[in-house]
């Protein structure tokens, strides 16, 4: 997933809350786990209010180690509230600023439990 990307969909406050999530100790123990992942989306659904879309998706988070053997998957539904922008710009390529997001983690299995 590309975080530039990801970065500039997002208002400055969630901007500013995942960047201080992401510090060096946060990637440092992520690489040390040598766990990858790999999301497939099940169901997604919007609502448009004007400029603001409430979305909901339902995914998939397969946990599998470096050298390919799964761990585990995770069922996560996002609420996610998206502002269109007027216009297109270079801070905003996509006319789409994330307002609020939120996770919540619905299922989980280890791969030996299936």
């Amino acid at each position: 997933e590309n975080l530039v990307d990801a970065f500039s969909m997002m208002d400055s406050d969630l901007r500013s809350f995942y960047k201080k999530e992401l510090n060096p100790d946060t990637l440092s123990a992520i690489k040390a786990s040598q766990v990858k992942t790999r999301t497939s989306i099940i169901e997604k659904s919007y609502k448009i209010n004007g400029r603001l879309i409430d979305t909901t998706i339902l995914y998939k988070r397969e946990l599998i180690a470096f050298d390919d053997t799964p761990i585990k998957e995770l069922f996560i539904r996002s609420e996610m509230v998206l502002e269109a922008q007027l216009e297109r710009t270079e801070e905003k390529p996509y006319q789409l600023l994330v307002t609020n997001y939120k996770e919540y983690k619905l299922d989980q299995r280890k791969k030996s439990e299936d």
